[in-house]
């Protein structure tokens, strides 16, 4: 079994205001990240919230996930990680670490991921777009007591990083990869009216 942990337990300072649930399109901003994993059928679903947890569980109670509570959230994104791999299901063999301000990621390559690890079990895959790395990140059980260790914001870098010999990068035709909406010029920006990838500068 392969599970997603949807990391979005942050206070999204940059925004300047509750990131998680701003709209987006007729739903909100991680809702419809949650749904892009969803459509992949990357389940079990994690979500690992801190801030404004209520909030969040309360706004999005209809989607069929598994809440993770993040009580160190201010600690940084490695506090995420770590809630996360600490909830994964028994008999979980990999696990999508996700960023839940990442709604342009297509489900085709997610499912792209799933059967690269299904077919050639590489430890670690990174998705690549022109040359750049991005998200989402899987990463096999052999590698869960690494992602145990990460501290501050490296998250799965740190693993990634100590391990270049595991990676496989893996070329994905998406720039939704590597867009995420993190300041509000980003999100007047990126909030779609369709919910087509936006003219991020990637001809």
């Amino acid at each position: 079994m392969i599970a997603t942990v949807i990391l979005a337990a942050g206070r999204g300072e940059r925004m300047g205001r509750l990131k998680q649930l701003l709209p987006w399109g007729k739903d909100v901003l991680l809702g419809r990240t949650i749904s892009v994993y969803r459509e992949a059928g990357a389940g079990p679903i994690l979500v690992v919230v801190g801030h404004e947890k209520e909030r969040i569980m309360e706004r999005l109670a209809d989607f069929e996930v598994i809440w993770v509570e993040n009580r160190a959230y201010l600690e940084g994104m490695s506090s995420s990680v770590k809630a996360g791999v600490r909830a994964l299901p028994p008999g979980t063999e990999a696990v999508l670490l996700a960023l839940g301000d990442m709604p342009f990621i297509k489900p085709e390559t997610v499912r792209q991921i799933l059967q690269v690890f299904q077919e050639r079990r590489p430890p670690i895959i990174v998705p690549v777009f022109r040359g750049k790395t991005g998200h989402p990140v899987l990463v096999a059980r052999e590698f869960f007591p690494q992602l145990l260790q990460v501290s501050a914001d490296m998250g799965a870098r740190q693993v990634i990083r100590d391990n270049p010999q595991s990676v496989y990068h893996l070329p994905v035709e998406d720039a939704g990869i590597l867009i995420d909406v993190d300041e509000p010029a980003a999100y007047e920006r990126l909030r779609p009216e369709e919910e087509d990838v936006p003219d991020a500068g990637f001809d």
